[in-house]
């Protein structure tokens, strides 16, 4: 066998290995930022369920798929945002400096696959009302301040990844 047939053979079977080894963190949900633009005479201006709330109008994020994500980053006109949906699954959560969520129902951040299900912190948090944020993962990014979370009330953040 000529050298060039077995370096062809050695690439194919190293490009059929790839997939194999690359981290399975894809989700194919749908991305959703906070806008926090519902406006206050509403009768539910923080709400998640508040399509105005959010840059998608036709949902809310985990409303159709427990593979949406929901960013909720600075600067918005509203740092508080209700969670007030009851049995809300999202596969990722990003709240942003200085925004405060409270919980009057549980959230459950996952994929139902190991490793996956991200809740993401930046800046200073605020995590409050009578109910849980529970997620596979809780990473605390803060590259350029310093980080704090502050649960509040009854409220409680419980991870359970490995």
């Amino acid at each position: 066998m000529k050298s060039s047939d077995v370096l062809r053979v050695l690439m194919a079977v190293l490009l059929a290995l790839v997939p194999c080894y690359a981290p399975a963190t894809a989700v194919a949900g749908t991305i959703f930022n906070w806008t926090g633009e519902a406006d206050a005479t509403d009768p539910n201006p923080n709400d998640w369920e508040n399509l105005d709330n959010w840059d998608n109008t036709a949902a809310y994020p985990g409303q159709s798929s427990a593979t949406d994500e929901a960013v909720i980053n600075d600067p918005v006109p509203k740092a508080l945002v209700i969670q007030d949906v009851q049995n809300l699954v999202v596969a990722r959560l990003f709240l942003g400096h200085q925004h405060v969520l409270q919980l009057d129902e549980p959230l459950e951040v996952t994929t139902g696959v190991t490793d996956l299900g991200e809740a993401r912190f930046e800046g200073n948090v605020e995590i409050k009302g009578d109910s849980a944020l529970e997620a596979q993962w809780v990473w605390v990014n803060s590259k350029d301040m310093d980080t704090a979370i502050a649960v509040n009330g009854t409220a409680s953040l419980i991870t359970t990844g490995g």
